[in-house]
């Protein structure tokens, strides 16, 4: 639980960081490929070369799922809608993260979807703003998001729960944002976008806060930490950064 809300205190910055210090000058695409590329090199010298496994071919995946779409998803919904609008957007993930777990592990606990539904509620109305048509877009995007975070924390978590062997905890990192940089490439090959290079000091400053801390650090210390609680209390700590952000 204390991993999860050290994440939480670290996740805080991020929304105002991302709408209101360098969503202007990076599009979603490349915040997304830098992102990912600054997580991926930041694990990448745990990695063993004579010692990669299946199971950590497993989590590369689960990282391209639950960062590399997600934040194609998530960035994007910054270009239609503002940032509190986005927080108030992301509510509906302890719901996802209570659909997931049922699907995954083929049990319908109701007190999770109770939890999800009361986390949900309460985040509402925390961040009750004015909600008209234009900002639709915004809205499915972060539910594409929102659906993307939750299928990849319950997917971590129950591979880690079989396959509980910490030895390599950090080089699993490095394949997970390996997952993620391969769909941020993809996407910024695709994209209508080139890489945004015209960056000045304090875009480069938020890209590697958001790289390195929020992406790198944060990432490893919430899937960590989504092992150690319940499905129930993960769902519930998917909102603790509504009133915070």
């Amino acid at each position: 639980m204390k991993l999860l809300i050290a994440t939480t205190l670290i996740w805080s910055f991020s929304f105002s960081i991302i709408g209101n210090v360098i969503s202007s000058a990076v599009d979603s695409w490349s915040l997304a490929f830098y992102r990912s590329f600054l997580g991926f090199i930041f694990f990448l010298p745990w990695i063993k070369k004579s010692k990669i496994s299946k199971y950590q071919f497993k989590i590369i995946p689960i990282g391209a799922l639950q960062i590399g779409l997600m934040y194609i998803f998530y960035l994007s919904a910054f270009n239609f809608t503002t940032v509190p609008r986005v927080l108030l957007f992301t509510t509906t993930t302890p719901l996802f993260i209570a659909i997931t777990d049922s699907f995954v592990t083929k049990k319908l606990r109701s007190s999770i979807y109770l939890l999800a539904f009361f986390s949900t509620l309460g985040a509402l109305i925390i961040r009750t703003t004015y909600f008209d048509h234009d900002d639709l877009m915004g809205f499915l995007f972060i539910q594409c998001a929102n659906i993307c975070f939750a299928f990849g924390q319950i997917l971590y978590k129950t591979l880690k729960m079989k396959n509980n062997d910490n030895t390599n905890i950090y080089s699993d990192f490095a394949f997970f944002f390996f997952g993620a940089l391969l769909v941020s490439c993809g996407g910024l090959l695709i994209s209508p976008y080139s890489l945004s290079l015209s960056l000045g000091i304090i875009d480069v400053i938020a890209i590697l806060w958001l790289g390195i801390f929020a992406t790198g650090l944060g990432y490893f210390m919430w899937n960590r930490g989504t092992v150690e609680v319940s499905s129930s209390t993960l769902a519930v700590t998917n909102n603790l950064v509504i009133p915070l952000g």
